[in-house]
């Protein structure tokens, strides 16, 4: 939680871990997710705005608010400035569960929900259907099981076998989401060409 050098650079070799994976899927992923007539939307867990830099690219009227930790968001903020993208891209510090959230049409997770427990998950996406405005959006992107991929390709899997308990059936975020009282919209799997990444991007609006 600190912002201090040595949190810092405890921080940022996760940090780029991260964004080195969303710099791949991010170009690809962003294309699929249609925000042609949103303002705002607030990612949780956003990291550095690797992704929230890849949906302003592609959405020229968009801006991107990202809720992280504050070593984080520091970092996040760095980056961002270097990019020119500090007036599109900005960063609300604390632990998502206890902080208001930024008023948004769409709340995105992407690549976040699976580190939470399955109470914790469905707490968050609780937290985001009574936070978004009727007719907003809420919108998960999130690997698919491993046991859905076609092959594991040795040791070029090892890197994501660490984090592969941890991926869920959608079928998982759908239920919560109907049982926040959303209408569930179509869901979109999206197969990258990186090993154990098919992505499904799961889509609910508040009516």
């Amino acid at each position: 939680m600190g912002t201090g050098a040595a949190h810092l650079q405890d921080t940022a070799p996760w940090v780029d871990y991260v964004s080195a994976l969303t710099r791949r899927e991010g170009p690809e992923l962003a294309r699929h997710i249609d925000l042609t007539k949103v303002r705002n939307v607030v990612e949780i867990g956003g990291n550095t705005g690797v992704f929230a830099q890849e949906l302003v690219t592609q959405n020229p009227n968009l801006e991107v608010c990202v809720v992280d930790l504050p070593a984080v968001c520091r970092l996040g903020e760095k980056r961002v400035q270097t990019q020119n993208m500090a007036s599109r891209i900005r960063f609300v510090a604390g632990d998502a569960r206890e902080i208001t959230w930024p008023k948004a049409d769409v709340v995105l997770f992407k690549s976040v929900l699976h580190d939470w427990s399955q109470e914790g998950a469905a707490m968050m996406l609780g937290k985001a259907a009574k936070h978004v405005p009727l007719g907003g959006r809420i919108i998960v992107c999130e690997r698919g099981p491993i046991a859905d991929e076609e092959t594991h390709r040795g040791a070029l899997a090892a890197t994501n076998l660490v984090f592969g308990q941890y991926y869920r059936d959608p079928q998982f975020y759908r239920d919560c989401m109907a049982d926040c009282g959303l209408k569930i919209l179509p869901s979109i799997q999206v197969r990258l060409d990186m090993v154990f990444l098919t992505f499904y991007l799961i889509s609910s609006s508040r009516v």
